[in-house]
């Protein structure tokens, strides 16, 4: 019984948990007004082909800040997964909570400025300084954290998803 017991809390030790925290920019935007909806054809259609994009990862949470061009993105994906959309107001608060949360999906909708804020806050680097372009909305951020052994590792995937926006 005792081997057992071992046997178990060694495989305990030595195994794997990953997290991914899908971290994206608000869809296409008609205007730069504070709280403006998205307003156009395309920023609805990113939203849904996020949706898409994410189908079959098994999205744990879906968070937005209280914005309605944020909201509308982050909803698409929040439906079809039977979430709601949570709401944040300390981006870095939210993904250190997110970071230590183990064999989670999470959906993060941002800004300009707070989508590599959050990945600079965890220790990784988005490629470029300053805030993401105004005109750049196709970018899908995937924050990877892998527990093995004892240790944790950060890394970040960049991709992009729906019609590509020149930055």
């Amino acid at each position: 019984m005792r081997t057992i017991v071992a046997i178990v809390g060694i495989v305990s030790l030595f195994s794997c948990a990953t997290t991914k925290i899908y971290i994206v920019r608000h869809g296409d935007k008609a205007s730069s007004a504070p709280n403006s909806d998205l307003k156009n054809p395309e920023g609805f259609t990113r939203a849904r082909v996020l949706r898409d994009s994410l189908s079959g990862v098994g999205i744990n949470g879906v968070y937005s800040t209280n914005v309605l061009r944020t909201i509308h993105t982050a909803e698409p994906a929040a439906v079809a997964n039977s979430l709601p959309v949570v709401f944040y107001n300390n981006a870095d608060s939210l993904i250190d909570a997110l970071s230590t949360q183990k064999k989670k999906h999470f959906l993060v909708v941002g800004h300009s400025n707070t989508v590599p804020q959050m990945l600079r806050h965890i220790g990784l680097d988005p490629g470029f300084t300053g805030n993401i372009d105004d005109g750049d909305f196709d970018n899908l951020f995937v924050v990877i954290i892998k527990w093995s052994g004892g240790s944790v590792s950060k890394t970040l995937v960049k991709k992009t998803f729906g019609a590509f926006t020149a930055p």
